[in-house]
Parts: structure tokens; C-alpha cells; sequence
């Protein structure tokens, strides 16, 4: 993109038609950059990225200056216009939110850490409402500091070698790649970098898979100086590193990934005996080279359609992890504590034909069969009611259970006044008042206590 050069463009409008008045008329001198920034004696004449509230501006654009019949035309007044709002710079500088080095930028404080590492982007003259020149340069280029993220790399191993494919990281749309640099290492010996223009690479060599190996991917953009590559973080080849899918519950850097983990309700036991606390995990149910999911159907991504003799269900809009691998579903109906036989499906659907009590306790639950998970590993959705019943009195997470979670629930929604709108918050009205109160949390605390919940 073009950017208004200020000398070139702006200066020479006013050379042409301004400074023989506003030499120095009225306070305001148009002969520089530094003059017209200055402002008059009525103050600041153009507000960087404003030009609608810059005086400048609307006295050029009403036809108010110049006077007499020396008007700007239509295109010099855009210009203007479109000078300001770029920052009014006395020369071009970046303006792509993207580079580090951008008054706009995300990345625009001066002194910025990104990945851990800081980039100090300050210089001697940089003062807060200007554009800084930044560590690596001028103003007048942008300087990115975008590299491959562990999780854009995707590893193939083979016997004797490993392939490298960052084909998922997209650089900054306006930004320009050169190459990219492969550099392998392991511990803090590293072997002679790799430059490639495309977005894979094979590092053939014989590799130990006890070993500390790691690669780093970094990028040549255009405009940034030879010392200037962008550094990717530290990625690990799977073989020895573990599952590193974030969504997956044994993973190290999971959101889920205390390796004792209560999710809806239910403990998941993630710990092994010789895990510690800076190793990744075998986790519970097998080794730690595959991931392992809990996520399965929410009651809330459910949808029911109830005929006369059957009731269907449809949980397309549930979205399993997106590194993981869905063999089927499994559907299961419960009256009360009596559970038909599970139907598995490999859809997002299922028609249930079978003669039904829209006065029963009838509650679906959907269960997902993940391709790591082992035979025991099925992901339980929570229970999910086609006529909108409460399932057990007291059970607010439809978990089955009764324990200082549901009381904990109960209590947040009777202080937020929303029992009646969560899901299963009707199973809070534990005296059938038709409310909920603080005597609807002790009754409920009192049989948690006395573990009677289920014969209420």
C-alpha cells in the first residue's frame, strides 16, 4: 500500500496555495512540517488520525481557506484528509497493526515481551505521540515478529529422518516473507541452520529419541535487517514429548491438564507414579504419546424432536477438539435408574422409537468414542431431558450425584436470581415451593451431608 508523503504531497499544496498568506498569518506557518504542527494562535491546527476535528482540515474542505478563488480542489483535500488520518507523519512510516514497530499496533508498546522474549523497540527521541523508530530500524518500514507457534508444526517421523510442515502459520497479510530458517537442536548444541522458501523440510540424521531435541522455525521478513529474524518458539518432535493437544485432558499443557481434573461433576484421575511435576504424564488411562478427550454433549447442544411415538436427537452442535478423531456415539435412555441397551451411532443423530411417559423421569445421556481413548474411555455427555424435567431433586449438574458442587450451584444461582433459566435449575427447588432461596440450599447441604440426597 501507498502511503502521503508529507513533503512531496502536502508541503507542495501549500507552497502553491497557502504560505503566501500563512507565512506566518495569524500565528499559523505553513512553510514546514515543524511550523504547520506548531499550530496557530488558536491552538493545534491538525489532530493525528482525526482529520474530521482537525481546524486544517474543515477550513480547507468548507472553502474558507484559502480565501478568494484559490480553493482546493476536490482531490487535494481528500488528500489532506487522508494525510491525518495516517497519522499526519513528516514522513511515511508503518502503519500495519501486525509489525511490532506500529504507533497502532497490538505489539506497539515500546518494550514488549512476546514469547518471553523482549523486544525493545525504544529509541533516544521516541516521544509518546510519535511514531518510534524502533530497536531494529525506521519508521518508515515495518518489522514483524510473527513465527511459527509450536502448535503450527506439524512432525512426520520416519527411521532416519524427520520432516517439519508449518504450513498453518500465516504470516502478516501486508508483510513480505524472504525464507524461513529450520535450526534443529538438542540440549544447547545446535547443528548449522537450514534456509528454505517453502513451508516444509526434511532434516535427515540419526536421531535419539531420549534425547533433548527440539527445532525452531524463524522468518526472514522482507524489511527486517539481518539481525532481525522472527523467532518461533521451541517445538518438540511427538515421539518423546507427549500429547500436545491443549484440549486433550492428559496433556501437559492442557487447560484440563492437572493430572487430577474434576470435569461435570466427575474426577479424572490423570496421575501416575513416576510423573513429575515438570514430565508430561502417562495419565491414568495409557501412555502419555496419546491424547486422551473428555469433551462429549452438553444437555445445551441437544436438540429434541418429540412425535408420537418416538424422540429424536440431533447434537450437531457439538464440536469435538479439532486434533482429535471421533469413531461413534453412543446413545443411551435412562428412566430413572433403569437404562435401555445403547444404541452407537457414527452421526450426529438418532431416532428413538419406543412408546414413552412424558411424565417420567426420561433422560438421554450422549457418550463419545474418541480413537485413542481405550475401551473404558468413553467421554459421558450430561443427562439432557426431552420434556424439560429437572432429573433427581438436588442434582443441579444432571451429574447423577450429589456433592458440594450442585450446593455450590445452587447458592450461585439463588444469589444471581437465574435458577429458573440455567439448565437443570429447577432441580434447586428442593422444598417445591416454586422458588428458590436460602431454604432450598440448606435442604440441599443437609442431605449432601447425610448422603439421603437420592431417597428425597
Amino acid at each position: 500500500f501507498s502511503q502521503i508523503d508529507y513533503e512531496t504531497d502536502i508541503q507542495s499544496i501549500f507552497n502553491l496555495k497557502c504560505i503566501s498568506c500563512h507565512g506566518n498569518s495569524a500565528g499559523l506557518n505553513l512553510s514546514s512540517y515543524d511550523d504547520l504542527m506548531a499550530g496557530g494562535n488558536s491552538g493545534n491546527v491538525v489532530i493525528p488520525f482525526d482529520h474530521a476535528n482537525s481546524e486544517l482540515w474543515i477550513r480547507v474542505q468548507s472553502g474558507q481557506m484559502p480565501p478568494g478563488n484559490s480553493d482546493l480542489t476536490l482531490s487535494e483535500v481528500d488528500m489532506i484528509a487522508t494525510w491525518i488520518d495516517e497519522g499526519a507523519l513528516s514522513q511515511p512510516g508503518c502503519m500495519d497493526p501486525e509489525a511490532y514497530n506500529c504507533e497502532s499496533s497490538l505489539n506497539g508498546d515500546y518494550v514488549t515481551e512476546l514469547g518471553g522474549i523482549p523486544y525493545d523497540n525504544s529509541c533516544a527521541d521516541c516521544s509518546s505521540d510519535g511514531v518510534c523508530d524502533g530497536y531494529y530500524g525506521s519508521a518508515t518500514e515495518c518489522y514483524y515478529n510473527q513465527a511459527p507457534a509450536a502448535s503450527e508444526i506439524t512432525f512426520t517421523i520416519d527411521a532416519s529422518s524427520i520432516s517439519l510442515d508449518w504450513s498453518q502459520f500465516t504470516p502478516p497479510a501486508l508483510s513480505s516473507v524472504v525464507d524461513y530458517r529450520v535450526v534443529r537442536c538438542t540440549g544447547d548444541n545446535c547443528a548449522p541452520p537450514n534456509n528454505v522458501t517453502g513451508t516444509n523440510f526434511t532434516d535427515v540424521f540419526e536421531y535419539d529419541e531420549e534425547s533433548d531435541l527440539k527445532y525452531v522455525i524463524s522468518v526472514n521478513y522482507e524489511n527486517n535487517p539481518y539481525w532481525g529474524w522472527a523467532n518461533g518458539e521451541a517445538a518438540y518432535p511427538p515421539f518423546g514429548s507427549g500429547c500436545m493437544d491443549p484440549e486433550a485432558y492428559n496433556c501437559e499443557s492442557s487447560l484440563n491438564g492437572d493430572y487430577v481434573t474434576e470435569l461435570g461433576g466427575i474426577p479424572y484421575d490423570n496421575s501416575c507414579a513416576d510423573c513429575s511435576s515438570d514430565g508430561v504424564c502417562d495419565g491414568y488411562y495409557g501412555s502419555a504419546t496419546e491424547c486422551y478427550y473428555n469433551q462429549a454433549p452438553a444437555a445445551s447442544e441437544i436438540t429434541f424432536t418429540i412425535d408420537a411415538s418416538s424422540i429424536s436427537l440431533d447434537w450437531s452442535q457439538f464440536t469435538p477438539p479439532a486434533l482429535s478423531s471421533v469413531v461413534d456415539y453412543r446413545v443411551v435412555r435412562c428412566t430413572g435408574d433403569n437404562c435401555a441397551p445403547p444404541n452407537n451411532v457414527t452421526g450426529t443423530n438418532f431416532t428413538d422409537v419406543f412408546e414413552y411417559d412424558e411424565e417420567s423421569d426420561l433422560k438421554y445421556v450422549i457418550s463419545v468414542n474418541y480413537e485413542n481413548n481405550p475401551y473404558w474411555g468413553w467421554a459421558n455427555g450430561e443427562a439432557a431431558y426431552p420434556f424439560g424435567g429437572c432429573g433427581a431433586l438436588g442434582d443441579m449438574n444432571g451429574d447423577g450425584g450429589w456433592n458440594v458442587l450442585d450446593i455450590v450451584a445452587l447458592a450461585n444461582c439463588v444469589l444471581g436470581s437465574n435458577c429458573g433459566d440455567i439448565d437443570n435449575g429447577c432441580a434447586g427447588d428442593m422444598n417445591g415451593d416454586g422458588g428458590w432461596n436460602v431454604l432450598d440450599i440448606v435442604a440441599l447441604a443437609n442431605c449432601v451431608l447425610a448422603s439421603n440426597c437420592s431417597d428425597l
